[in-house]
């Protein structure tokens, strides 16, 4: 039995505490979570559950590496150093040991006499040195079922689980896979804004270019549209003035015309250069 249970008058004072202690150690890694800490501190903090829910357990945290190929050391701040060190890295497959059989079957794997357990032939002698005698070990799954990573209770003694147990090792996978699947996506959201704000940048910068460019092109083209207008009221002016004398009077009407219209054009680029700058104003 993990848990030693102490029957009353019909109802189990034991469990009634695991179950509170289950319950506060979830919210604190509830609260953690929310608070926006990091990963190996939450995940630290289900250990801890683990740990403290199940006397005796050593718990770690294996998360799943980028190729899928392979588990790398998350947490385990209470398996001896060496032991941890030799665990990170474990190929996913089968008879490789309790956490990289579980990851690769994708359910929970209970060696509860790892000394007879053909799981361990290959790391048996890593565990016998470390006084490691019995594993459990449950996948951590996202909500679509890929891998995140493997959740390991170890002991130092041949140890079967009751129901508790299971329950605690399933409960603890899932609140693991929570808050994974969460800093994931915060990392996600936070790729996706910073990239937002480098496109938005650069589109900003990309239109000022344009807007610059366009405020240039416009006046050097009012430039050379006012230089033949200004010559044509000139001359236009000239005319009437010096030579209206010798004209009749459909020739004194053509050259006004003629300057009227030199002179409403002239306003047309002035409105369109007025226009240009605004439009480059609100596009900035």
């Amino acid at each position: 039995m993990l848990f030693r249970s102490y029957r009353g008058t019909g109802f189990d004072i034991t469990e009634r505490k695991q179950a509170q202690l289950v319950r506060d150690h979830t919210n604190a890694v509830l609260e953690l979570l929310a608070k926006g800490k990091e990963l190996d501190e939450v995940l630290a903090a289900i250990v801890t559950m683990v740990e403290n829910v199940a006397p005796g357990a050593v718990g770690s945290i294996l998360l799943v590496s980028p190729d899928g190929a392979r588990l790398r050391l998350g947490v385990a701040p209470h398996l001896p150093p060496a032991f941890a060190a030799a665990v990170d890295g474990l190929l996913i497959g089968p008879d490789a040991g309790s956490c990289g059989t579980a990851a690769h079957l994708g359910t929970q794997v209970i060696c509860d006499d790892i000394e007879n357990d053909p799981l361990w032939h290959g790391m048996r002698a890593l565990a016998a040195e470390h006084g490691v005698r019995a594993s459990w070990s449950r996948p951590v799954l996202a909500g679509d079922g890929s891998l995140l990573g493997s959740l390991g209770m170890h002991f130092r003694e041949r140890r079967q689980p009751d129901d508790a147990g299971l329950k605690l090792l399933e409960h603890s996978a899932n609140i693991a896979a929570l808050a994974i699947e969460r800093r994931r996506s915060e990392e996600e959201i936070r790729a996706l804004n910073a990239n937002l704000e480098q496109r938005v940048r650069e589109r900003t910068a990309e239109l000022e270019a344009s807007n610059r460019q366009l405020e240039s092109f416009s006046y050097s083209v009012a430039h050379d549209l006012r230089a033949p207008l200004r010559a044509m009221d000139g001359f236009s002016k000239a005319l009437i003035e010096e030579f209206s004398g010798r004209m009749d009077g459909d020739g004194l009407d053509y050259l006004k015309r003629i300057r009227s219209s030199s002179q409403r054009m002239a306003e047309l680029i002035d409105a369109l250069l007025a226009l240009s700058r605004e439009i480059g104003r609100a596009h900035v």
